[in-house]
């Protein structure tokens, strides 16, 4: 799939595969806090094809919320989810009148495949595809990681049929990347370690809360390499915990970020397996030699008492260095050192659930185990993994715990695998460019590992002041699937590990109370009860879906990963009925792609006419606020189908502004209902200095509506309240992200 030729794959009379190339990728990000909003414009020509096939990454914990097809002469379609079988049904009814139509599926948490049938001919069609997401802690709890992946690569095992004779992005097409980041305070530091980069800092020569980042257009993109942007501020390792209120749903969404200071209590005695992967794909980049520098400094780094080890490489099989784990002597150490060395990525496939099951097997016993996956990640059908590690994970007991530590290596990884093991786990998972320092991520793995999780406290639970948490998001009542009071996710508290930040959601049902606070409760060694509370900052706004859309992708990922307890375990065929139908209503409720609903979307109109789905029940639903519903931003996104640039290109009537619309610039910029941009020079770079090839250049600008200006404004005057200026600033930043959608 990698090696063949790129855009929207189609078949033309002689049963010959004909592509019709992709011209470019537009990205649109806005990162507030810990949380993007990711509008992605992809344009193709369209020279002949009537039906295409696509396939295309994002990030394993996004949530793609919107789907809109557009062509150059002005028709646009909006997506609607459905029932994954209901939605194949419309498309291929559609195709059968010869409507333009598209159906967006997942077939993994990170791949989806784009099916466009009765496409119009000589126009070129664009597909704007939005999602929402979490951002990941990068290598310190101070900063956030922000991914976009720009391929596919190649996996091993059999394809998902929905990918058959599909293709992947183009190495030839333009693409622009705009990230606008609004931290909640000062940013220390902005840097890509995989592109040349512009960064634009809202205040020049001072320490900024927002600036502007754009690829550097006078560097040659890297090909086939994902672009990562780190984003460096204090706040971002506070706790804090932010709700939104749902009317129309009776509802309340909260957000609780951890960042635990906890006692860090060293684990007496552990074993450690580390899983080397040696399958072909690592041979690419060298990707072997990057894990095996990886893992001695993981073996050189081990406790060097009561400490027991193995290395097992995997490929189509595993070898392990000995039959069960060696104590670790200096000895010992010597010779894994040198077998590690010699080892190469000759091992074929990537067999990984037949080596955890080895790693698990060939464990001493009596004590915990810490298992360390190094790896590119690269296979289909991870469900079938992450639910046998979850299995025996849960059947191991707290004496001879098992907890799983990833390492994502190189480009094209899949986050899906590798943050899935983690998450099942009970671990954390770092990804890694080639180009990136290795050893901090090492560091932090294993310093997670050596200590018990949570510290000295156990039996943690939250009280989020509304009714009872069920261990589950839904319940079953005789026929009917509802939710409880509490849908809480993850649904047990996860394993706190020291510098390390985590997010849980809750959804109250049957209400529009916020409550006060929320209480993080536990038990100390000598069962003394102990509490942490959290103080509730209102983030509600008109459109107020962003919390209850993020924490109703979690809850899909547990029902995916099988962990929620709702439904009886004893008849597993009930149990997948059960959450099947479980995901596929938070799906259609919060419009949310899943592996059993898909987004689809028909053009009823006639094919001369520009009208857009506006004049559809899409409308209807935004004007109701319903889940689902296209954004403001994301509407605005239409105009980037036509950009090649971002830095090159500004729009014609951007030279007649006095100041380009740009970041804010206090009540100035919302008095014009516009942002304005202050550019550094090259020479004389703000004390936090921006990181990149090249002068800054212009962003181009957006048309935000007035109500952006106006947020951010309100934002930057609570900054000079005292006191609460904070938790204020915190608080409409989240009112920003929710406006967008």
């Amino acid at each position: 799939m990698a090696d063949s030729p790129h855009g929207l794959a189609s078949q033309d009379a002689n049963g010959s595969t004909v592509f019709q190339p992709l011209k470019s990728v537009a990205v649109r990000a806005t990162v507030i806090d810990t949380s993007a909003h990711v509008i992605v414009t992809q344009t193709f020509q369209n020279t002949s094809a009537s039906e295409a096939r696509y396939i295309f990454p994002t990030p394993a914990n996004a949530a793609v919320c919107a789907f809109r097809m557009q062509t150059s002469g002005g028709r646009a379609v909006h997506a609607r989810v459905k029932e994954l079988e209901r939605a194949k049904e419309d498309f291929e009814s559609a195709l059968a009148q010869d409507k333009w139509a598209g159906l967006l599926q997942e077939v993994a948490a990170d791949a989806f495949v784009m099916s466009v049938g009765a496409i119009p001919r000589g126009e070129d069609v664009s597909f704007v595809i939005t999602y929402v997401q979490e951002l990941p802690q990068d290598e310190s709890v101070k900063q956030i990681r922000f991914t976009f992946p720009t391929f596919v690569a190649e996996r091993y095992g059999p394809l998902p049929a929905p990918l058959q004779g599909a293709s992947s992005q183009s190495e030839r097409a333009t693409l622009s990347i705009v990230v606008d980041a609004r931290m909640t305070s000062p940013i220390e530091r902005i840097h890509s370690p995989t592109h040349s980069i512009v960064t634009t800092y809202a205040t020049p020569n001072v320490p900024s809360l927002s600036a502007i980042v754009t690829l550097d257009n006078t560097a040659r993109p890297p090909s086939r390499k994902d672009f990562v942007l780190s984003i460096q501020a204090d706040a971002v390792a506070s706790s804090r915990c932010v709700a939104e209120v749902d009317e129309r749903r009776q509802s309340v969404a909260l957000s609780l970020t951890l960042v635990p200071n906890l006692a860090q209590v060293a684990i007496p005695a552990q074993e450690y397996i580390f899983l080397l992967d040696r399958s072909g794909s690592m041979q690419e980049d060298d990707r072997i030699d990057f894990a095996k520098a990886a893992l001695q400094i993981f073996m050189r780094s081990l406790p060097a008492e009561n400490t027991r080890f193995n290395v097992v490489g995997f490929g189509s099989h595993s070898v392990p260095m000995w039959a069960s784990s060696r104590p670790y002597t200096p000895a010992t150490l010597d010779y894994a050192t040198v077998q590690v060395d010699a080892m190469e990525a000759d091992m074929g496939g990537t067999e990984i659930q037949a080596a955890l099951q080895d790693a698990i097997s060939s464990r001493s016993g009596g004590m915990p185990t810490s298992i360390f996956v190094l790896t590119d990640g690269k296979i289909w059908h991870t469900n079938r993994v992450l639910s046998f590690l979850h299995r025996h994970v849960s059947a191991a007991g707290s004496a001879s715990a098992i907890r799983v530590f990833t390492l994502g290596v190189g480009d094209g990884a899949s986050t899906e695998l590798c943050e899935g093991l983690a998450r099942v786990g009970n671990g954390i998972c770092f990804m890694a460019s080639f180009s990136e320092d290795i050893a901090g991520r090492c560091a932090s793995l294993l310093k997670a590992a050596r200590v018990l999780p949570s510290g000295n406290l156990h039996n943690l639970s939250i009280e989020w002041g509304h009714g009872h948490v069920h261990p589950s998001s839904l319940l079953q009542t005789g026929r009917d699937i509802v939710s409880p009071d509490v849908q809480q996710t993850p649904s047990s508290i996860p394993d706190l590990y020291p510098d390390t930040r985590i997010v849980l959601s809750a959804i109250l049902s049957q209400t529009t109370a916020i409550p006060p606070t929320v209480t993080l409760r536990g038990l100390a060694p000598d069962d003394r009860p102990t509490n942490m509370t959290f103080p509730v900052q209102d983030v509600t706004q008109e459109r107020d879906r962003l919390l209850h859309v993020l924490a109703a992708r979690r809850l899909i990922t547990e029902l995916d990963d099988g962990i929620l307890s709702a439904f009886d375990s004893s008849d597993p065929v009930a149990h997948a009925r059960d959450a099947k139908a479980a995901i596929v209503r938070l799906s259609e409720e919060y419009q949310l792609a899943s592996r059993y609903a898909a987004f689809v979307a028909v053009d009823e109109t006639d094919a001369g006419s520009t009208a857009t789905s506006e004049e559809s029940p899409v409308k209807e639903e935004k004007d109701g606020h319903e889940a689902g519903s296209d954004s403001e931003l994301e509407d605005d996104s239409s105009s980037e189908a036509s950009y090649k640039t971002a830095e090159s290109s500004p729009r014609e009537d951007e030279e007649e502004d006095e100041h380009p619309q740009g970041l804010s610039n206090g009540a100035n910029g919302a008095a014009n209902g516009r942002r304005t941009s202050e550019t550094t020079s090259s020479t004389t770079p703000p004390a936090h200095q921006s990181e990149g090839v090249g002068p800054p250049t212009r962003v181009p600008s957006s048309s935000p509506p007035v109500a952006y200006a106006l947020s951010h404004s309100r934002r930057r005057t609570a900054l000079g309240a005292a006191g609460e200026g904070a938790i204020m600033f915190i608080a409409n930043s989240f009112v920003l992200l929710v406006q967008y959608l």
